[in-house]
This record gives structure tokens, C-alpha cells and sequence, in this order.
């Protein structure tokens, strides 16, 4: 029942629009998570963690750095006319309903099967590590994960449950990192240690300085993210937030 109802969400959330999903047990891995913030801490009677990727178009990625830079801030949306937000920030937005899309579908199926789903906070706690966790992905250098085919041009989904689905391995033989510093050259704060791995490599505090420094210059400072090569499909031709299937997901 367990291994048939794996397949059914993933069939569904992949029509949804997911890129690809995985499930991790949130009883293995979380130990060094943030404490209050760990699948268990969130809903304890959680048995597994559903996370999956959402691939980025190029103009949903988040570097947009051009002369309407200043209404790519989310407090100020809901300020300005639809007509005056600039285009590529409205896109942008695409990518958050287009993850809620594959949650509602998976949360109305598993409810349809007598089982509960927890709710996660918007910022999507620990999904980075569920990520990783679940074989969706791998820690980069500078801290973000890295699809093996997407690289980090991805938005993560997270939800929680009480059915009991069996457990992805974490990804093995992928290291994008092994030969590449490209992320920690372009980091402006110098906030990243090359002689530890992340997390112990990365001084927030540092990093957060740093933003605010030219936040007030009104630069978007994402160089590590923008730069990274990490992933299989070139800028100009990511997955589209408009057509699903374009590319092949990863073999299995």
C-alpha cells in the first residue's frame, strides 16, 4: 500500500508541474537540524517528508538587477499598479503558486487516503536539508543545494505526513564542487571559510553585513547563487514555468 501510494503522489505531482520529488524519514538526519524547526519539533506524529523541485526559468530566477530593481522587494508588492511591477518580478512570483499547485494536489490525495499533513511555516524550514536528505540534492560550497540536472536553479516544495513512504538514498558519485570555488571567489563579504565545508564554512553574520551594506547602494547582492555552473541545462534554455515536460528529468 505504501510503495503504491509513493507512486501515485509522484506520478501526480510530477503532472502537477513538479520537476521531481523524493521522500525523506524525518526521524533519520534531523539530529543537527535548527532546533523548533525540524519535521519532528513541527508535527510529531510526522513519519515522512515530501520535497521536490520546481525548475526556474531564466526569467524567474531571482538576479534581476536591471533598472526596476527596486520593485523586485516582496514588501513592496501590493504598493504598485500591476501594470507598473516589472514583468520578470511578477514571473518571478509564478514560482511560489506554481509550488503550491503540486502541494494542494499531493495534500488533497493523501487526505483522500485517510492520511493527516502537517503544516509547514512559509519559510520552509529545513527543506534544504530534507533536500539533501532525500537525495533530491547535494550541499554546494557556498550553501545552497545543487539538482544534478538543474543545478541550483530550483525552488523547493516541503510537506508532512503520517503515511509511512519508504525513504530516497541520498545522491551519490554528484560533487559539482569538487574542482569549482566560483561561488566562494564572488562572495563580496569574503564570508565563507576555504578550509571548512558548509555549514562551518559560512559566517552569516558577515555575509548579512555585507547585504545590507549594498542593499543600501540598492545592489542585489545573490553573486553566489548567479554565478555557480553547477547542473546540466544552460540559463536560456531552464525548464519553463509554462510547459512541464520540456526536459527529461533525471534517469533513474
Amino acid at each position: 500500500m505504501a510503495d503504491a501510494l509513493k507512486e501515485e503522489l509522484t506520478r501526480t505531482m510530477l503532472h502537477q508541474g513538479a520537476y521531481e520529488v523524493r521522500v525523506c524519514d524525518p526521524r533519520v538526519g534531523f539530529e543537527h537540524g535548527i532546533p523548533s524547526r525540524r519535521p519532528l519539533d513541527l508535527a510529531p506524529e510526522c513519519r515522512s517528508v515530501l520535497v521536490w523541485a520546481i525548475a526556474k526559468a531564466p526569467y524567474a530566477n531571482d538576479t534581476y538587477v536591471g533598472p526596476l530593481r527596486s520593485q523586485v522587494d516582496p514588501q513592496r508588492l501590493g504598493q504598485l499598479p500591476l501594470h507598473k511591477l516589472d514583468p520578470d518580478y511578477a514571473l518571478r512570483r509564478t514560482d511560489d503558486y506554481f509550488t503550491l499547485a503540486v502541494e494542494l494536489v499531493a495534500d488533497r490525495l493523501l487526505r483522500s487516503h485517510g492520511y493527516r499533513v502537517f503544516a509547514v511555516p512559509p519559510d520552509k524550514p529545513q527543506a534544504k536539508l530534507s533536500a539533501y536528505e532525500s537525495g533530491l540534492a547535494v550541499y554546494g560550497r557556498a550553501g545552497f543545494v545543487l539538482h544534478p540536472v538543474l543545478g541550483n536553479r530550483i525552488r523547493l516544495g516541503l510537506l508532512l505526513t503520517d503515511a509511512e513512504l519508504a525513504p530516497d538514498p541520498k545522491l551519490a558519485g554528484f560533487d559539482p564542487c569538487a574542482k569549482c570555488w566560483a561561488c566562494i571567489n564572488a562572495c563580496p563579504a569574503k564570508a565563507h571559510d576555504r578550509e571548512k565545508v558548509y555549514p562551518a564554512s559560512f559566517d552569516r553574520p558577515k555575509c548579512e553585513a555585507r547585504r545590507k551594506e549594498l542593499d543600501a547602494e540598492s545592489v542585489y547582492c545573490n553573486r553566489c547563487w548567479a554565478v555557480c555552473p553547477a547542473g546540466k541545462v544552460k540559463d536560456d534554455q531552464l525548464y519553463s514555468v509554462v510547459q512541464p515536460h520540456i526536459y527529461p528529468r533525471r534517469p533513474e
